[in-house]
C-alpha cells in the first residue's frame, strides 16, 4: 500500500488480506472471494466484487470494520476510486454509471446514460 507499512494481497481463490510489511503479520482479511478489487489512495477503504452486480466497500482502519454494499441491476464491469479517496465510480452491463460515497456507501450521483 502507499504508506509502505502494509501489503494487500489477493490469492487465486479471491481472498483479500492486509499484512504488516515489516513483520508479515496478518492484520485483516478483507471481502472474501472476489474477482476485482482496488484500494483507495488514502488506504482507508478496499472495494471488491465477485463479478456479479454487487460491490463491497470495506474499511481498512484500526477501528471497527465498516462494510457497505452497492449494486447495479446487472453485472458490474468496471470500477475506480477517485484520487481524493472520496468516491467510487462503477459501471455496469445495464449501461449505467454510478458514483458512490466511500464513507457510508451512499449513492451520490447517477449520470445520464451515454448514447451512441
Amino acid at each position: 500500500m502507499f504508506d509502505g507499512r502494509r501489503i494487500v494481497s489477493s490469492d487465486r481463490a479471491g481472498s483479500i488480506r492486509v499484512w504488516a510489511a515489516d513483520t508479515g503479520t496478518l492484520i485483516q482479511s478483507v471481502c472474501g472471494p472476489g474477482r476485482c478489487f482496488t484500494v483507495s489512495s488514502d488506504m482507508r477503504y478496499a472495494v471488491c466484487g465477485t463479478g456479479d452486480n454487487q460491490l463491497r466497500i470495506v474499511g481498512l482502519g484500526a477501528g471497527p470494520e465498516e462494510k457497505y454494499q452497492v449494486s447495479h441491476s446487472q453485472e458490474i464491469t468496471c470500477l475506480v476510486v477517485t484520487p481524493d479517496s472520496r468516491s467510487l465510480i462503477s459501471g455496469s452491463r445495464d449501461m449505467s454509471l454510478k458514483v458512490w460515497q466511500l464513507a457510508g456507501g451512499k449513492l451520490s450521483q447517477v449520470p445520464p446514460p451515454y448514447t451512441y
